[in-house]
């Protein structure tokens, strides 16, 4: 049979794009977003398969101010996943500045933030895209939310943060709102009114820290007050942002992990022992950082550094060649790319527990507990105990 020469063009283009779209997707230039995620329990999983994942990368600040102060997100993103290996950003952005006046403006902003989000795809990365507010929901909130689920509702790699971080008010009120503004169960109904499944990511009180009201029995309450998802929704994960400056870590923020996904969504060490906004002083990141590390990888928390630049400590970079801090950018880069490959090296520090005998000395060191945080080693329990070798190797 003779093949008509149209059609053997047309056979000849179908081979070169087939040969095309192979060569792309080996060298890694095509690529699809992110699987779709959903909540299990107290995991978050990929909703095709059940599949765990962990959820670990940094926060992009800059946009909750306005367009022209991007801190170098696109060329951030390709360092963040190529060499440090993260999976997921937390994007600041400011409801104020999507509806800003000036259409122009608006404009640009909101396509910025959609590049972002689009490159963020490609990269395999999600995006938690964060609503950099405080205290208490403003009316603004629903206008925002309803219009920014109805944009990004196709994009399964986007996660919704609801309000940065809430404070100063009651679980009541956070939860079911008031005259002044929406609770985050409002603001939760308002994304699912528009048809967006997307994971919804909510912080708890005292500057999304503490989630002790989440928990069963709280205020006598049979789940206290926990929010509740629609049938179709994707699920809500719990924000705690974890300082050195902050109390009781695990009462107040790490036992909700054990009914529900909790993420670190703020994380990270200032260096030094003070900052300006804080009246107490706190440990210095030699020792709280290789401990905290040690408590999130044992819970197996997801987190998301704050920041990934250069300023509003605690900086996870010095400069914008994107040398990490040693006080708190050393350790997270040493951690992600440990996740990815397992016989990586990891940054550890702290004091050096155990000699031959220790554990007949109940207050000898401290490690870290799975339950209870930061506690006496050896804690005067027969079912565990540090102890290091003899000299003779016994």
């Amino acid at each position: 049979m003779t093949q008509r020469p149209s059609l053997r063009r047309s056979l000849a283009r179908a081979v070169r794009y087939s040969a095309l779209v192979l060569t792309l997707a080996a060298t890694g230039q095509l690529r699809a977003e992110p699987p779709e995620l959903k909540t299990q329990g107290n995991q978050i999983v990929v909703k095709d398969t059940n599949e765990r994942i962990r959820l670990v990368g940094a926060n992009f600040t800059g946009l909750e101010k306005d367009a022209g102060y991007d801190r170098n997100c696109l060329n951030s993103l390709d360092i963040l996943k190529g060499t440090w290996k993260a999976n997921i950003i937390r994007l600041a952005v400011n409801d104020a500045r999507w509806f800003y006046s000036d259409t122009t403006v608006r404009d640009a902003y909101r396509a910025k933030v959609t590049s972002i989000i689009d490159r963020a795809g490609e990269l395999d990365i999600y995006v938690i895209l964060d609503l950099h507010k405080y205290k208490q929901a403003l009316p603004a909130a629903t206008t925002f939310w309803t219009h920014a689920a109805n944009t990004y509702k196709n994009k399964k790699h986007v996660l919704f943060g609801l309000l940065n971080e809430p404070h100063g008010t009651t679980w009541t009120v956070w939860r079911d709102g008031n005259s002044t503004g929406p609770g985050m169960q409002d603001l939760l109904e308002t994304v699912r009114a528009q048809g967006a499944n997307n994971i919804v990511v909510v912080g708890g009180l005292d500057y999304a820290f503490d989630l002790r009201g989440i928990l069963p029995g709280y205020n006598g309450l049979p789940d206290g007050y926990a929010l509740e998802d629609t049938a179709s929704g994707n699920g809500i994960v719990y924000d705690a942002h974890v300082y050195p400056w902050k109390p009781e870590i695990q009462l107040r923020a790490g036992n909700a992990a054990l009914l529900y996904p909790v993420l670190l969504g703020e994380f990270g060490h200032p260096s030094g022992t003070t900052v300006d906004f804080i009246q107490n002083s706190f440990e210095l990141p030699d020792t709280w950082m290789p401990r905290m590390m040690d408590w999130i990888n044992t819970n197996n928390f997801h987190w998301v550094g704050w920041n990934f630049s250069e300023g509003s400590h605690p900086a996870m970079l010095t400069d914008w060649s994107y040398t990490p801090t040693s006080y708190w950018g050393e350790y997270a880069r040493s951690h992600m790319q440990s996740y990815a490959d397992p016989t990586a090296l990891r940054v550890v520090g702290g004091t050096i527990i155990g000699t031959p005998g220790t554990r007949l000395n109940p207050t000898s060191g401290v490690i870290t507990d799975d339950r209870n945080g930061a506690v006496a080693a050896f804690g005067n329990s027969n079912a565990y105990y540090f102890d290091a070798a003899t000299a003779s190797g016994g």
